[in-house]
Formats: C-alpha cells, structure tokens, sequence
C-alpha cells in the first residue's frame, strides 16, 4: 500500500514540475508570481490496483461508460379508442357497446380483430389500439367509420387515428 503511495506522490510532483516549465518570478523577492501551462503535458492515466479481485472488478465496472439508455419504441396505431374519466370513472355503457361493436364487425366481415387492451388510469382508463393489419382497406374505412358513429354522442370516449396508446399503468 506504501508503494502505490509513494508511487502516486512521485508521479504527480514529476508531472507537476513538467507543468511549470515555463515561470516568471519576481526578481526582488525571488518568488514564481506566474505559472504559464505547458501545453506537451498530458493528463496522465492512473492506474488503481487493489489486492481483492472482486474490488478490483467493481472499479473497472465504475470506469467503464455508462450504458446507453434507449428510448421506448413509439407504436403508431391505425385506430386508438380510449375510455377516459373526469373524476366519475369511464362510461361503462359505451365500452360495453364497443366490445359489442368488434364482436358484430368480427362475424359481419369474417374476420378476428386483433388489438391491445391497455389500463392505464386509476379509474378504469382503458385503450384499445388497433393496428388493423388484417382488414383490407375498405373494411378498415368501414371499422373506422362505424366506431366513431357508436360515439358522435359519447363525451368520456377519444377516437386517435394514426396515433399512439397511453402506456399501460405499472
């Protein structure tokens, strides 16, 4: 332990007496007023060593970057229907005849609707996103379009085409 000690003092008065190479002292009082840097002197890399492996393992950890932290993919959806509450929870009618609605498009048009069903308020908050990668382009006109009959009255439903869901609470 003396060693690195004594190894670290020597190397740093070395590198600081290379930094002072260039002084300017006070002729009548002999005494360096200004230190000009030395631009050939680099910072110098220290090594840290320790006799336990697992300590030593631990500060290389420390040395290396941070890892990069990645943003969350951003999913578009082709339809989000999102039952939200203003204090009195979600209308409960409207998401039953939504349900109701997928159900009757599924059997009239022969097609299974897939979707992500995500909670995300204390209330009862719900989306439904849908991608809608299984209907051709009249049938997805013709889903969009009904959806948002079953809620030109409804005032706690939000209709996003081409938009995101609300991430699901934790």
């Amino acid at each position: 332990m003396n060693r690195i000690i004594n190894t670290s003092l020597v190397l740093a008065i070395t590198l600081s007496g290379m930094a002072c190479k260039s002084t300017k002292k006070n002729p009548k009082t002999d005494v360096v007023e200004e230190v000009k840097p030395n631009s050939e002197v680099k910072e110098a890399e220290v090594l840290v060593t320790y006799a336990d492996p697992a300590q030593q393992k631990a500060h290389e950890k420390k040395a290396e970057a941070p890892p990069k932290v990645e943003e969350p993919i951003k999913i578009v959806y082709a339809l989000s229907v999102s039952f939200y509450s203003i204090g009195e929870g979600t209308d409960g009618a409207a998401m039953n005849s939504f349900k109701q609605y997928i159900e009757t498009f599924n059997k009239s048009e022969q097609v299974s609707l897939a979707y992500e069903m995500n909670a995300w308020g204390r209330e009862g908050e719900v989306d439904y996103c849908f991608m809608l990668e299984e209907l051709s382009g009249n049938q997805r006109d013709k889903f969009i379009s009904g959806a948002k009959k079953l809620f030109t009255e409804k005032n706690l439903v939000h209709l996003n085409e081409n938009g995101q869901c609300h991430p699901k609470r934790r």
